[in-house]
């Protein structure tokens, strides 16, 4: 095993015996879990500016972290000469940690995809044996899905704000129509007063519609209603269709008059209940709004 390979599985062997999960340890290190990830399986090395800190998680020196053992370096002079004379390299790498000595053993099967789980390619072992390369696609399916969630949050933020922009645009139109008109003739607190109200009612009654709320479904009872006219007997001769023609003339006249009586009656209605309602519903969507910032807020934090 080279000092690269000693190196990252050293980091592994570490962090597992401090029992320090790779988020945990990349939060520490300010890097991401999928570096860390990498280190542990050999694919990369860290920084070597941050072997100090990661030294100083485990409580180790630097030398411990690299492999530098101090007691073999020392006995190497003795070795040395006898190695050269039987042109042999004696390289015995040895991992050495609190004077113990790491050993590839087999921990189990991954349960994901089923290959064998060595301390040289585990991910984790809780709650159930995973290998590195899983445990990394499975990080980084949840930020996918993480990513997904924050996405529709947002949206959902955006056109939250968008419908209260709205509701304040077009409702704050007719309120300064019936303020100029209370202006374009004599002043009077009588018929400034009125305009005031009015112009609230309205006010309120257009940003109810613009939220989802009971208003709209008035509003829609009224515009469905529909006048049904009765059956009408006639002969089939001239007089007899020239009534049926008055009469359905009648009928459809009369069922224009219906409709636009439970129109204004519907809008009538509507703009007192709006009146009273609004102050409710727009202080219940700024909420919502709130609500939805700290949901993105606490999503992104996570």
């Amino acid at each position: 095993m080279g000092e690269e390979n000693f190196l990252c599985s050293n980091i592994k062997y570490l962090r597992m015996k401090k029992g320090i999960k790779q988020n945990e340890f990349a939060k520490e290190l300010n890097v991401s879990p999928q570096a860390v990830s990498k280190w542990e399986t050999g694919k990369s090395l860290p920084d070597p500016l941050l072997f100090s800190k990661i030294a100083k998680i485990f409580n180790i020196t630097i030398d411990e972290l690299i492999g530098i053992d101090m007691s073999v370096s020392e006995n190497s002079n003795d070795t040395k000469d006898e190695n050269c004379d039987n042109n042999v390299i004696n390289v015995q790498p040895l991992v050495v940690i609190d004077s113990q000595e790491i050993e590839i053993k087999t921990i189990g099967f991954c349960k994901t995809c089923g290959i064998t789980v060595t301390n040289d390619n585990l991910g984790t072992i809780t709650p159930v044996v995973k290998c590195a390369s899983c445990l990394v696609k499975e990080e980084e399916e949840k930020i996918k899905k993480k990513n997904i969630i924050i996405y529709k949050i947002e949206k959902e933020c955006k056109t939250q704000k968008t419908k209260i922009l709205c509701s304040h645009i077009f409702s704050i139109l007719p309120f300064i129509l019936f303020l100029i008109i209370s202006f374009g003739t004599t002043i009077t607190l009588n018929k400034f007063m009125n305009s005031l109200i009015f112009g609230y009612a309205f006010y309120a009654f257009i940003s109810c519609l613009i939220f989802d709320t009971y208003i709209r479904e008035i509003m829609e009872w009224a515009l469905d209603f529909t006048f049904k006219a009765p059956g009408v007997i006639f002969s089939l001769d001239l007089d007899g269709l020239i009534f049926l023609i008055a009469v359905k003339v009648i009928f459809a006249i009369i069922g224009f008059i219906i409709a636009m009586v439970i129109f204004l009656f519907g809008v009538t209605l509507s703009c007192v209940l709006s009146a009273v309602s609004y102050p409710i519903i727009i202080i219940k969507e700024y909420i919502n709004l709130r609500n939805m910032r700290n949901d993105l807020k606490i999503k992104g934090e996570q």
